[in-house]
């Protein structure tokens, strides 16, 4: 299930104009001018916490005192597996620790056995060890701590819920089909809000077909936040219209484009859509979509398009931020 939408949108935060300035310098440097994994089906009592979860890091959830902290900053897979071991692992390197649980009721015992990151270094048997009360609610996994000695564990684990984690299923085969050249392509003009009157369903819609355009566009922002955690533009871009990929082909040489955008996405970001769904027509549609760089949420309306017999992205959001 992905997150349930709301018409109500969230306002900007005051600190987001200094975000937004750095979006500007960032992506003028850019231009040079300066099937998801989801956690695993579960009981309505699930017996154990086993699934796969995500967690995003961001320099400002870590402790200024915290002795090795900026390690911890990025997009992190969490996975229980129901054999009673699990790992925690940073995407951009891999699994960082890894170890056993048991569940007694609603608390569980971790104990970490191995990993750079392994609390007590594998040595310390009473560091490594700790307790947690559990609940798992559809894919959003609460823990909260009842014993535990470890900061970097704590931090990992609780500091918030950890969500259901989106796999990345784009490859750079992708781009290469459809950002052929470096000029704009005429044939394909993007829609825009401003042309088009939005109505409330596909044409022809009977209940069903919009349901099934919610989900469709809720997997691929789900795609989209499991892609820009890879770190790696040639997965992100994919998910975007012929259209936009031509655009952006039209600020100069690719690779330029993409190693520049690599670095960006080295900040987390996740994409939730927190609006229903207008539609222009059966395939244009738009809805408010919360971007989440670490605890700051920033509502931002998104453009979709049905290519090809799947939904798109239909404009660049870092663009739209500065306009």
């Amino acid at each position: 299930m992905m997150p349930r939408s709301s018409t109500s949108v969230r306002a900007i935060p005051r600190g987001w104009s200094i975000v937004r300035s750095l979006v500007l310098v960032g992506f003028f440097v850019l231009l040079g001018v300066a099937h998801p994994g989801l956690a695993g089906a579960q009981d309505e009592t699930p017996e154990s916490p086993a699934g796969v979860f995500n967690l995003t890091v961001s320099r400002g959830d870590i402790p200024p005192e915290m002795a090795g902290g900026p390690e911890l900053i990025g997009q992190w897979r969490i996975e229980f597996v129901d054999d009673g071991t699990y790992n925690l692992g940073r995407l951009d390197v891999g699994v960082l620790v890894s170890g056993s649980f048991e569940v007694e009721g609603a608390t569980v015992t971790l104990v970490d056995e191995a990993g750079l990151l392994a609390c007590g270094g594998g040595q310390d048997e009473e560091l490594a060890t700790a307790t947690y009360a559990w609940e798992l609610d559809n894919e959003t996994l609460r823990l909260t701590p009842i014993e535990e000695r470890c900061e970097t564990r704590r931090l990992l684990l609780s500091t918030r819920s950890l969500g259901g984690f989106a796999t990345c299923d784009t490859d750079a085969s992708d781009l290469d089909a459809v950002m052929p050249g470096t000029e704009a392509s005429p044939s394909a003009p993007r829609s825009t809000q401003d042309d088009a009157t939005p109505v409330a369903s596909p044409e022809g819609d009977d209940g069903q077909d919009s349901l099934a355009v919610e989900n469709e566009i809720d997997e691929l922002l789900a795609q989209a936040s499991g892609c820009w955690a890879t770190g790696d533009p040639t997965r992100f871009l994919p998910l975007h219209s012929e259209a936009v990929l031509n655009e952006l082909a039209a600020f100069g040489p690719p690779d330029q484009l993409l190693t520049q955008l690599a670095t960006f996405m080295a900040t987390p970001l996740t994409f939730e859509r927190v609006g229903d769904i207008e539609f222009t027509d059966a395939t244009h549609a738009s809805a408010y979509v919360v971007l989440k760089f670490g605890q700051d949420e920033v509502p931002l309306r998104f453009q979709f398009v049905l290519e090809n017999g799947r939904w798109l992205l239909d404009f660049f959001f870092i663009t739209e931020l500065l306009g």
